[in-house]
């Protein structure tokens, strides 16, 4: 029973450390970029969860220096929307590659699952950004984007055509239902029966309701 007890304690005791030592890290990488701590709840640390969410590209004044005095550079972000950044992993990502991957077994995962922070190399032709977005791996995930985003569009357009029919039916039936009430407050008043003696267009007995309901019915099948 006390060894359960200390294993649980001990378990609690290593889960608490390594908390403890990612919100000091954390804590630090803040001071380092001049970020105050108490901002750090309105900064996105992580990166994007899923396809419903936008690329995570936080536009920081100064980002964490490595040991070659190197940092990532907000200008990277330009002209690269596809381009992540996480201020808790300092390390760079393809949100393409990340969530419409190519599922090639040769995929560069530098900037998919392990992060790519190499900043001096970061604009070389022969590696970082410019060799990834020409990689065929993400060519495929950048078609696999765009096919998805053509595919929320029409979704999109379809919704609005069945909302507009929608309200044009919505609109029809108020009206219907107007003139309705309208010859039913009219029968009550008159004290007016709601039926004739023979139910057709041609009897001359044929009361006021009927004949407005056979104009609805003539109105609603134009």
């Amino acid at each position: 029973m006390m060894n359960k007890k200390q294993n649980r304690t001990s378990l609690f005791h290593r889960l608490y450390q390594q908390l403890k030592s990612k919100i000091l890290l954390v804590l630090l990488r803040c001071i380092a970029i001049n970020l105050q701590p108490i901002v750090l709840f309105n900064v996105r640390l992580r990166l994007s969860k899923s396809c419903n969410d936008a690329p995570v590209q936080k536009k920081l004044a100064t980002y964490p220096a490595n040991q070659q005095n190197r940092s990532f550079q907000s200008t990277w972000f330009n002209d690269r929307i596809w381009l992540e950044y996480s201020v808790l992993n300092d390390a760079s990502y393809c949100y393409y590659c990340r969530h419409f991957p190519s599922n090639q077994l040769n995929a560069d995962d530098s900037l998919t699952t392990v992060g790519f922070n190499s900043w001096k190399k970061a604009l070389d032709k022969g590696s970082g950004f410019i060799k990834h977005a020409s990689s065929q791996a993400h060519i495929i995930a950048t078609k696999n984007y765009l096919t998805y985003k053509q595919q929320q569009g029409a979704n999109s357009n379809v919704l609005k055509q069945l909302d507009s029919c929608r309200a044009i039916q919505i609109r029809r039936n108020r009206d219907s239902m107007t003139k309705i009430c309208s010859t039913l407050r009219f029968l009550a008043r008159q004290m007016i029966g709601f039926r004739g003696h023979e139910e057709n267009e041609k009897c001359v007995d044929l009361t006021i309701f009927e004949k407005d309901e056979i104009f609805l019915l003539r109105e609603s099948n134009k």
